[in-house]
């Protein structure tokens, strides 16, 4: 889901992480002509010829250098697109990270297109995925939040019925709740967070 803070675990885990990983954000005009020169720039490489000698020569300097290839917002990515990472990462044999919403799934699996076999080389590959729930999810032993806790304690705000507000408001949506709570500080200014300043944050968002 949008906003369960996907972009910003990575962004600190490259931050942390430094030269050992390579993180490129694709947008909704991401080519793959676009990816693979995105990548050289990232790698501090440029390789000439075809579209196939960059395939092969960032795989190289990826496997040369070790580094974690981590793409965002890969849910933007032509199938094209997805395919040279396919083919990099079978030549460089690195670790490949491809962080999305739910319809990147759709375009790793082809589910509900008429060329849905093309993709079995894609899903095929996947190792392993994991499902941001956001700060709040129910499982067997009922409501857990605390990571929502965590996040509201940051802000000084530790009284029950406010997170309870907080999480009432935004449904455990990081990026929303993250934005309530700011905002709820900017109202109470400088003063302990109460119960009216989340409200009246809550008055400036779209948090439905």
């Amino acid at each position: 889901e949008a906003g369960t803070g996907k972009s910003r675990a990575i962004k600190e885990y490259a931050a942390k992480n430094g030269t050992r990983v390579v993180l490129f954000e694709a947008t909704t005009e991401t080519s793959k002509r676009m990816l693979l020169v995105g990548l050289e720039n990232k790698l501090n490489v440029c390789f000439k010829g075809s579209l196939d000698d960059k395939i092969r020569g960032i795989a190289s300097e990826l496997a040369r250098t070790s580094k974690v290839l981590i793409i965002d917002e890969s849910e933007h990515l032509p199938f094209r697109a997805l395919e040279c990472l396919r083919r990099i990462y079978d030549f460089s044999n690195t670790a490949l990270i491809l962080v999305g919403t739910r319809k990147l799934k759709n375009n790793l699996t082809g589910i509900g297109r008429n060329d849905y076999n093309e993709y079995g080389q894609l899903s095929s590959r996947i190792g392993a995925k994991w499902e941001l729930k956001g700060l709040c999810y129910q499982n067997k032993e009922g409501l857990k939040d605390e990571d929502l806790k965590t996040l509201c304690n940051h802000f000084d705000v530790e009284e029950k019925k406010a997170i309870d507000l907080v999480f009432n408001l935004a449904r455990g949506n990081f990026r929303k709740s993250e934005k309530l709570l700011k905002r709820a500080c900017e109202f109470a200014d400088g003063k302990a967070v109460e119960l009216k300043h989340i409200e009246a944050a809550a008055s400036f968002l779209m948090l439905g």
